[in-house]
């Protein structure tokens, strides 16, 4: 297959090309004028890649101008900052299978305990011990599909007092309680 060169230099658009940003500042004018453009681009490709090609860069121009691309990245107000968010998420991670204080993770991000709670809450859609309890299940559900231990270990190892807290919390966010749901997702031995 081979490509006609346009009659026009590469760098020259006749009349009709030309575009005034002026006349798609009309309501609905920017879709019209980028299907047009678009229409150009179809029509040229099968018979000249360089008018193609000069259509579809003012297609992207055009479409560039439209787009308003904000100064600054936009910040939840109230919510914990992207670094805050990251230091708390990693601190709760790594010590699961500790006490966690809000005070503790309140003084991690430099917040009083009542601030970083409601900034904590914006932030991750739950309150902070709701959101451990849900890390802590989760590691349980690790830890029981991917090992035998038994349960009271998983417990200790999550952050649970015992097993009954693993057991009671567990049933209580999954819907079933940890002997069942270790049964049905049981590894393959």
């Amino acid at each position: 297959m081979t490509y006609e060169a346009s009659a026009e230099p590469a760098g020259s658009l006749s009349p009709a090309h030309d575009i005034d940003p002026a006349i798609y500042s009309a309501p609905g004018a920017l879709p019209a004028a980028a299907s047009r453009i678009l229409d150009e681009v179809r029509g040229a490709l099968p018979h000249d890649l360089a008018a193609a090609s000069i259509s579809a860069a003012r297609l992207a121009s055009l479409l560039r101008e439209s787009v308003e691309v904000p100064l600054r990245p936009v910040i939840s107000k109230g919510g914990l900052a992207s670094w805050q968010e990251r230091k708390v998420r990693e601190y709760i991670e790594g010590n699961l299978d500790c006490t966690i204080l809000v005070e503790d993770l309140a003084d991690l991000v430099s917040l009083s305990a009542a601030h970083f709670c409601r900034a904590f809450k914006k932030s991750f859609c739950a309150t902070p011990h709701a959101y451990i309890v849900e890390r802590r299940v989760m590691r349980a559900q690790e830890l029981m599909s991917g090992t035998r231990s038994p349960l009271s270990q998983i417990a200790l190892d999550c952050g649970f007092a015992d097993q009954t807290h693993l057991s009671k919390l567990f049933r209580r966010l999954t819907g079933r309680t940890p002997n069942a749901w270790r049964r049905a997702n049981a590894l393959a031995a």
